[in-house]
């Protein structure tokens, strides 16, 4: 009589709920110069360099063993259709718990066999390769989902306000090998955020306008951020702003004061240049995460200012 035990086989159902081409910048607002903004990033050792991860506060490995007895492992997964995930004489085991900050991603890659994943607290959003729509799935605290792995390549993302912890079960893991393997980006799921805009006053110091936004997605987006007073058409106007653009950590990655004064050609380019030359403009390429736009007026003039950001993908 044969030894081999089989695993019950679970059924996953789909839980796309969003596309990557829907709203993906939220949370606009006035406050306090980078008010909280700083984040704690980390790398996992295990996350290596194709597509680096971002954000992995830690990535403690909690057991790693080989079963007892010979062991198949079959796991029908249904995403859109139905997959089978058969595993002969399953080797290692490895059971992790990875905590992802705010704005955080693992990167794109794979792993040598199933996972069943957990997700302890928060919300993952999850993109596959596979999918030419680039669907994201949501999983939220209390949810657990199966990934197929044999080298199905996928990338997972905190897209959240609060960190989220999720616990995986690595099966069939080569003796001593890794549980995790680096794949490239794999192109056509870019990130796009939503055209937002908000207005609000300038005032002197460290009162000024804030325009906090989430950029979604699994790859790169395009985006311009203006900086808008001049040509409103409303009293007390602020007449001379700057914009300056802040990643996740607080770094500051471009300012403009007049939108002429750098980048003239890709702001004209873009078909909505600021009508006055005052007005301030930055067209960048960002990768998924978290950022923040800060208008000022210049010597520490004040007045109502417009912030914006439009999706140029």
């Amino acid at each position: 009589m044969n030894n081999k035990s089989i695993l019950h086989r679970l059924e996953v159902p789909n839980r796309s709920v969003a596309l990557c081409a829907g709203t993906k910048i939220t949370g606009v607002g006035r406050g306090r110069y980078l008010a909280g903004l700083a984040a704690v990033v980390a790398l996992l050792p295990t996350l290596a360099v194709a597509t680096p991860s971002s954000g992995i506060k830690s990535g403690t490995v909690f057991a790693r063993a080989t079963f007892a007895d010979p062991t198949d492992v079959e796991l029908a997964v249904t995403q859109g259709e139905k997959k089978v995930v058969a595993v002969t004489d399953a080797r290692e085991t490895v059971t992790q718990e990875i905590v992802i900050a705010p704005g955080g991603t693992t990167g794109w890659h794979s792993h040598p066999g199933p996972v069943v994943v957990l997700i302890k607290s928060g919300q993952m959003s999850f993109y596959d390769s596979e999918d030419p729509t680039c669907t994201v799935r949501t999983y939220s605290t209390g949810q657990s989902f199966v990934d197929r792995g044999q080298g199905h390549v996928h990338i997972a993302n905190n897209e959240g306000s609060v960190d989220l912890v999720l616990w995986a079960t690595y099966f069939d893991v080569p003796a001593g090998g890794a549980f995790r393997i680096d794949a490239p980006n794999p192109g056509g799921c870019s990130a796009q955020p939503a055209n937002i805009s908000t207005r609000g006053v300038v005032r002197s110091g460290d009162d000024v306008l804030i325009g906090g936004f989430i950029l979604r997605g699994a790859n790169e987006g395009r985006v311009i951020v203006r900086a808008i007073g001049p040509s409103l058409p409303v009293a007390g106007r602020l007449e001379d702003p700057t914009l300056e653009l802040f990643d996740r950590n607080g770094t500051s990655i471009a300012l403009n004061n007049n939108w002429r004064d750098t980048q003239q050609e890709d702001i004209t380019a873009t078909g909505i240049p600021p009508t006055d030359e005052r007005e301030s403009a930055i067209v960048r390429t960002l990768a998924p995460g978290v950022y923040t736009a800060v208008v000022r007026g210049v010597n520490q003039t004040t007045g109502v200012a417009l912030v914006e950001v439009y999706s140029l993908d």
